[in-house]
């Protein structure tokens, strides 16, 4: 998947793209600089947000 991905980025915005492939619940927004990055993060027909768990770590992970 990740390589269907790569070679459907546009190469006007492959700069701004990063494709991380690792858990949910091992990611760190701090060691890869992305606290307050954001305004928006969309995850759809993700397998870690099926676990409930693991969405409730993601909401509330400090």
């Amino acid at each position: 998947m990740a390589a269907l991905m790569e070679e459907s980025i546009k190469p006007s915005i492959k700069g701004n793209v990063k494709i991380v492939q690792e858990p949910f619940e091992e990611l760190s927004i701090e060691a890869n600089g992305w606290k307050s990055k954001f305004d928006l993060v969309f995850a759809s027909m993700c397998p870690a947000i099926s676990v409930t768990s693991v969405y409730m770590a993601i909401l509330f992970k400090p």
